[in-house]
């Protein structure tokens, strides 16, 4: 798994250089799902399952950028939210989430469907037996909605798939 973390890792770095958007993979990370709406800095690392301590240098580069920015909470001074700039708002705008050659979707898609359902299956499996499994799918499934995640043709059937499934539930 850390193998493929790396491999796809590198992949997207590569994407935000041809873009000429200046930032870590992490730091893109962070901008979707600030793109969802505020969060603190422990929020942020909750989300990412990063500890807050990684997240600051990155949160203070983005915010150098422009990207995005924090305030005070006027009930709670303690707390300082952030959020996405115009600017943060039209970089993610800008690069879509997922790519027709994104790695993974390719080495997926050389499973074929039915693998590949068994795959998702597995792996959704897999999360669900871990502590905060079933919460982090839901969010990362809210995510993807969120920002039309455009999956590559072979692997449309798996998020279509889905969407009966729900619909089929009582």
């Amino acid at each position: 798994m850390l193998m493929l973390t790396k491999i796809n890792g590198r992949y997207r770095e590569q994407r935000l250089a041809s873009f000429g958007a200046d930032i870590s993979n992490m730091q893109f990370g962070m901008l979707r799902v600030l793109s969802l709406g505020e969060q603190t800095l422990s929020e942020l690392s909750r989300h990412m399952v990063l500890d807050p301590s990684t997240l600051v240098p990155a949160v203070a580069k983005l915010r150098r950028r422009g990207l995005i920015q924090a305030r005070r909470d006027r009930r709670d001074r303690r707390r300082a939210p952030l959020s996405l700039t115009d600017r943060g708002r039209a970089l993610i705008e800008e690069i879509a989430n997922f790519e027709d050659d994104d790695p993974i979707f390719a080495a997926v898609n050389v499973l074929g469907p039915e693998k590949s359902q068994q795959l998702v299956g597995m792996l959704r499996e897999l999360m669900e037996s871990t502590p905060e499994g079933r919460e982090l799918l839901a969010e990362m499934h809210l995510r993807m909605v969120a920002h039309g995640a455009c999956l590559p043709q072979d692997a449309r059937h798996l998020r279509d798939g889905e969407k009966s499934e729900e619909k089929s539930s009582p």
